[in-house]
């Protein structure tokens, strides 16, 4: 996919929590959201998007589970504003940590909240190469 001198960036990525009722799915607007861009993934570099991918779910301690828990937008949803974006859900407790199995279970059974939590990601692919001689010559 890429070549020569390319490599993959994390152009920005958002989180947002909304409260998950079991038998209704989300309800009301979001009440938690934070952003990756002080991050240390906004400058690194990345041999795949799953390497990159990988790095934004560690970033926010939740568990990498494999590309086919993300959804590609682009191929999905369309629209040329989608390129590049991948969204990946996870269910998290109170401090926006991925909620545990036992905290599954009491909310199945409505003696817990938990929230959906969206990680909204979106790449890119950068060139990195050297000056050309007369791009030298103008600096």
């Amino acid at each position: 996919m890429l070549k020569d001198g390319e490599y993959i960036y994390v152009k920005s990525y958002y989180c947002e929590s909304t409260e998950d009722d079991y038998e209704k799915g989300l309800v009301g607007g979001v009440c938690s959201y934070w952003n990756g861009n002080d991050n240390k993934s906004h400058d690194m570099k990345f041999k795949s998007i799953e390497e990159a991918l990988k790095q934004v779910l560690k970033e926010n301690c939740f568990d990498w589970n494999g590309m086919e828990f993300w959804l590609d937008r682009f191929n999905e949803i369309g629209g040329e504003n989608e390129r590049g974006c991948f969204e990946y859900h996870t269910l998290v407790d109170e401090d926006n940590s991925e909620a545990t199995d036992s905290q599954k279970e009491e909310w199945k059974r409505g003696k817990r909240k938990l929230w959906g939590c969206d990680v909204i990601v979106t790449l890119g692919i950068r060139s990195e190469r050297d000056f050309t001689d007369e791009e030298h010559n103008e600096l």
